[in-house]
């Protein structure tokens, strides 16, 4: 389980389940007993006053001579009753009884303590009977007094309990998992705190975790903050290197281009100023990349992107003009790219000169966002591009034929922008037999 949410609820739940569950029996447990103990006593008590309410009549005959207290005593076929018997025979029994009697309990009396047992008493009802057997002065034979109630009231009480506790314990969970849920989402708000600054800085408008975090997680802080801090420094210690690099070549490059003047072989020279020029493109090249690294990795900025593919299409138009090459712009006001100014100019100024380079007359550049981020596309009404040159244009960092016109180290480098920026590059035949250049960034880098 991948959801740190679901995996507290999940657990807490369970174990909240569990307690309530086994914690609702023994209360069940409990009231049972309790109830079953005050069922019992209440017999036995009766069973008293039934001994205390009795008296020898002067015909050696035992009578009851007042009430029990409870009506139901009188009440035909109520479910409380009271008999008094002697060697299996009754002797007297309450109203309620009518002309029924009770089981007797001689099997299991014990002379002067209280039994109980389970009768069947009229018409088949579950009868719990409490009895105590005396001998009684004055009197030949033992006397079992006996009181039964019905028990369908006491198990009507212990379903109504349980129903009631079980309602309270269902609430209760769920009171209780609402109050977890609350706690849960409290307890991991700075998680999600720190997703957002997390996406702050992947959106490049941060270079680190600043905010104020419990220190449970300050561990982790520290150490995003150090990789974050590691992962820039590599970039400037790799900017610095080619940097270096690019420099120091530019004087055996200087002294080459000198020495190439006093060749007098002229298809030698032209052979080592071609590659002398190849050696500075690569050079500028591999700068421009370094520049870029370094350019989209905490740093962003807001650049409006009409102003720059109009500024860049009215610039080739005056270059173009004895081609009579026009570009035409379809591109909101409001669009605006979130990133280096150099950055976008560099992308759209390679995709649209090459356009202009190859293009018979129109040039279509248009920009629009989307759900799923800034589109960009440029359009000619040019011979296009062979497939195999347009799978080969898409591999980052892959050069086309330097020599061929409007290709090379500028679709290179626009190819390794794109991907640092996390865009997506396509080529495809435009519809009138031109090439169509799409270019699309993900939704941050668009406001």
């Amino acid at each position: 389980m991948q959801s740190l949410n679901a995996r507290l609820m999940v657990s807490a739940g369970v174990w909240i389940a569990l307690v309530l569950v086994v914690g609702g029996f023994a209360l069940s447990f409990v009231f049972k007993n309790a109830i079953d103990e005050s069922f019992r006593r209440r017999l036995e008590a009766s069973v008293n006053t039934l001994v205390a309410a009795t008296d020898i009549q002067p015909d050696a005959q035992l009578a009851v001579t007042r009430s029990l207290g409870d009506a139901k005593f009188e009440q035909a076929l109520s479910g409380w009753y009271w008999q008094i018997s002697t060697n299996d025979v009754p002797l007297a029994r309450s109203r309620s009884l009518w002309d029924a009697s009770l089981p007797l309990a001689a099997d299991t009396a014990t002379p002067g303590k209280f039994g109980s047992r389970d009768i069947q008493g009229p018409r088949n009802r579950p009868l719990w009977a409490s009895f105590l057997t005396l001998q009684i002065d004055g009197f030949p034979t033992p006397v079992q007094f006996m009181v039964a109630g019905d028990v369908s009231d006491l198990i009507g009480e212990r379903e109504n309990f349980d129903f009631i506790l079980s309602l309270s314990l269902v609430t209760l969970g769920i009171g209780v998992l609402l109050a977890l849920v609350i706690q849960i989402r409290y307890g991991l708000r700075p998680l999600r705190g720190l997703v957002r600054d997390l996406e702050d800085i992947r959106q490049h408008k941060a270079n680190r975790l600043d905010s104020q975090y419990p220190k449970e997680i300050q561990p982790l802080i520290q150490v995003t903050n150090a990789v974050l801090k590691e992962n820039q420094s590599q970039i400037e210690r790799a900017r610095r290197h080619v940097g270096n690099l690019a420099h120091a070549l530019k004087t055996p490059l200087t002294l080459l281009r000198g020495e190439t003047r006093t060749e007098k072989d002229d298809a030698r020279k032209t052979a080592l100023n071609d590659q002398i020029e190849t050696i500075t493109n690569l050079v500028e090249h591999h700068l421009d990349r370094a520049a870029a690294a370094g350019s989209s990795s905490f740093t962003t900025g807001s650049v409006p992107v009409l102003g720059t593919v109009t500024s860049i299409c009215r610039s080739l138009e005056k270059i173009y003009a004895a081609e009579n090459r026009r570009g035409h712009i379809d591109v909101p006001d409001s669009l605006i790219f979130r990133g280096e100014r150099e950055d976008l100019e560099e992308i759209a100024g390679n995709i649209i000169e090459n356009a202009f380079k190859w293009a018979q007359r129109d040039i279509h550049v248009s920009a629009r966002a989307a759900s799923d981020g800034l589109h960009l596309s440029v359009t000619d009404d040019g011979p296009g591009m062979p497939e195999s040159e347009m799978k080969q244009a898409l591999v980052r960092g892959q050069r086309l034929d330097e020599m061929t016109p409007g290709h090379g180290l500028g679709l290179s480098i626009v190819t390794d922008l794109v991907t640092l920026y996390q865009g997506r590059m396509t080529f495809e035949q435009a519809p009138g037999g031109g090439l169509s250049v799409s270019i699309v960034f993900p939704p941050d880098r668009m406001a």
